[in-house]
């Protein structure tokens, strides 16, 4: 399930200046995505995503390109992928302790220092 929500983020995601990733899915609650005005973002139609309970979405963006991470807080692996090749594919286990929203900040970063080269 979290390899679904992730391709289709990435999906409804594509910029050289990133923005600050965004959070559509916590929880199982999503939150609205806007594109920005003027569209000079990747994301060019505003859409609110369906996120299955216990996960966790982030996303960024930039002109040229978006990367997407995710995790399932009752499960323990990472999933990440960007616009440029770099297909929704396991990117890390999460700590003995749990996955936790933070876990995804890592992949997500590798993700768009990935999709910038």
């Amino acid at each position: 399930m979290n390899k679904i929500i992730l391709a289709l983020s990435l999906c409804a995601l594509s910029s050289a200046s990133w923005a600050s990733p965004v959070t559509p899915c916590t929880s199982g609650v999503a939150q609205a995505v806007t594109a920005a005005t003027p569209t000079n973002n990747f994301i060019k139609a505003d859409f609110t995503p369906k996120c299955s309970a216990n996960t966790v979405v982030k996303y960024d963006e930039s002109a040229n390109s978006a990367a997407v991470a995710g995790i399932s807080t009752k499960g323990n692996e990472v999933f990440s992928g960007h616009t440029a090749g770099g297909a929704v594919t396991k990117s890390g286990t999460c700590p003995t302790t749990g996955c936790v929203a933070g876990t995804v900040d890592t992949p997500l970063s590798d993700a768009l220092t990935a999709s910038s080269s």
